[in-house]
């Protein structure tokens, strides 16, 4: 078996990324083609219901909204839809595996040390620019920063992206976390 080389040219090239507008508010996103998909390249920030807020000193124009596990369904444009388990699993592999896809994925500014013990910012290979948009619980008396993601039903896991690397777990319902759409095939 050859082993899988990583080559952003091949996976994502630059040539593949562009912009396109959410009808229904009429906001410009980014999108990246990694693969044979494309996948937006920023946080959903689109108003679904009276939760879907902003959580962010900075607003959301750059860091979207968080949503809760009800939305999920209907929150993204027409012809795009929420990430599921194979969604997120495909983005990984062609990342290179779960080791090394929060890196690729996360981006190139924002990270170094939000919280203790951070790693790096990511090299953002594909575009995908994946920011420090949640805080989570205290460590030691100080709010975390970390990305973290739904999964669509009817799987509840979500993407954690913080540190080095990628952990799937499971969140309450009545959680609210951040959204990325991927197109429909």
């Amino acid at each position: 078996d050859d082993e899988y080389v990583f080559d952003a040219a091949v996976v994502c090239p630059d040539n593949a990324r562009g912009t396109f507008v959410d009808e229904r508010d009429g906001q410009t996103y980014k999108y990246t083609t990694i693969g044979d998909r494309k996948w937006m390249a920023q946080n959903l920030n689109f108003v679904a219901d009276s939760g879907s807020g902003c959580r962010y000193k900075e607003g959301c124009a750059e860091k979207g909204r968080v949503y809760s596990m009800g939305v999920l369904k209907n929150v993204c444009p027409s012809g795009w839809h929420s990430l599921n388990n194979d969604d997120w699993n495909d983005l990984f592999e062609l990342m290179g595996g779960d080791s090394i896809a929060a890196f690729r994925l996360k981006s190139v500014d924002g990270w170094a040390k939000l919280n203790r013990d951070d790693g790096p910012s990511g090299s953002d290979d594909c575009g995908f620019s994946i920011v420090p948009a949640i805080t989570s619980s205290t460590l030691d008396g100080q709010d975390l920063l970390l990305a973290a993601f739904w999964s669509s039903p009817p799987n509840r896991p979500m993407f954690w992206s913080y540190k080095d690397g990628v952990t799937i777990g499971t969140a309450p319902d009545f959680y609210y976390l951040s959204v990325r759409c991927v197109e429909d095939r």
